[in-house]
């Protein structure tokens, strides 16, 4: 079966990049924390492991929605991305 994806829902999609950016956020802020803080600088203050993964779902949800209306933009002239789907009996 082939499919064309022509529209992306925007909300959704860019809600979902947020939680996912938002969790990537919560793992590896704290290792960047901890190497950070044997800078010789000194690194960043702590507050920076709370306020980092809020800052990374908020702008990974608006650049996540600028992108899905830059592809159902584009999508409208060139006709999209081709999909083929595949039942799971015909796969194994």
């Amino acid at each position: 079966m082939r499919y064309r994806l022509t529209r992306l829902g925007v909300h959704q999609t860019a809600l979902i990049a947020a939680i996912l950016y938002f969790i990537l956020a919560l793992i590896f802020t704290p290792l960047v924390y901890v190497a950070a803080r044997h800078a010789a600088n000194g690194g960043f203050p702590p507050i920076v492991m709370l306020i980092a993964p809020v800052c990374y779902a908020i702008f990974g949800y608006i650049f996540a929605a600028i992108a899905c209306l830059l592809y159902n933009f584009v999508a409208s002239w060139a006709g999209g991305i081709a999909l083929t789907l595949e039942t799971e009996e015909s796969v194994g």
